[in-house]
């Protein structure tokens, strides 16, 4: 049973039917808790009136994601209205490729660079530009898709050769999907709403992993107030800050 060993303030926040922030220890059972509302969810679609609506589980890795599927699959839980995968899933499935033709880059078609290749590509640009194997590059870009140090530094154009590298190629990355979303949901208000309406419930697992240009595309489709949203995790257990990640307090996330 989804309920079974569930204390009782785990059995309030899987009942809870409104934004809220969930945050535990290491061990005491957050994702079960997540998998327990999710299954509360989907058992309540009718009396939720949630039709043809979806409820959205975001993890941070797909095997994270695959163990949510597992452990609802065990309860018997196989929902057409349920999406689970990472937010870079959901931007490609949700946000791009639906409006692939309001893109002029991508238009002619794409592929998600292989991580691989991209680590190659980028060792050899640091030979290039005499970087040693260890120093660390920032490859994401600005939201006006401008490398993030100063022109004329040997970072900006090694960075500024790596996306060139992709674009003539037909590549966009990890963090490009988040940048192009990023941009499609905020020169389209239509298209955050028609998403809003979409999505019922957006639940967001290891919240502390989480960074800004994420937080971004969140709150254009939550702000909507069509959506909820949950957020479970554990700000003490932030390991991604090196990347990126920004932990959020309560206040900051309201």
């Amino acid at each position: 049973m989804p309920y079974r060993n569930l204390t009782s303030e785990q059995m309030e926040a899987v009942i809870y039917n409104n934004n809220m922030l969930l945050s535990a220890c290491p061990g005491s059972g957050k994702t079960r808790t997540l998998v327990s509302k999710l299954y509360h969810i989907i058992d309540h679609s009718d009396d939720l009136s949630i039709g043809k609506r979806k409820i959205i589980a975001i993890t941070y890795t797909n095997i994270a994601a695959d163990t949510i599927k597992d452990r609802l699959l065990s309860f018997g839980v196989e929902s057409k209205s349920l999406w689970v995968g990472t937010i870079h899933s959901l931007c490609l499935q949700w946000i791009i490729n639906p409006n692939i033709n309001l893109v002029p880059r991508l238009c002619g078609g794409f592929t998600v660079i292989d991580e691989h290749e991209r680590d190659a590509k980028i060792s050899e640009l640091k030979e290039v530009y005499d970087f040693g194997f260890f120093d660390s590059i920032d490859t994401s870009l600005t939201q006006d898709y401008k490398p993030r140090y100063p022109a004329g530094t040997k970072s900006h154009n090694l960075v500024t050769d790596y996306h060139k590298y992709l674009a003539d190629n037909n590549y966009i990355d990890f963090d490009l999907i988040l940048n192009i979303s990023y941009r499609l949901l905020q020169s389209n208000p239509k298209l955050c709403k028609r998403l809003s309406r979409l999505f019922y419930h957006i639940l967001v697992d290891e919240y502390q992993d989480t960074s800004e240009i994420q937080y971004e595309i969140l709150k254009l489709i939550v702000i909507r107030k069509h959506t909820k949203i949950t957020l479970i995790g554990d700000k003490e257990q932030a390991i991604y800050t090196g990347l990126g990640a920004i932990v959020k307090d309560k206040n900051e996330l309201e």
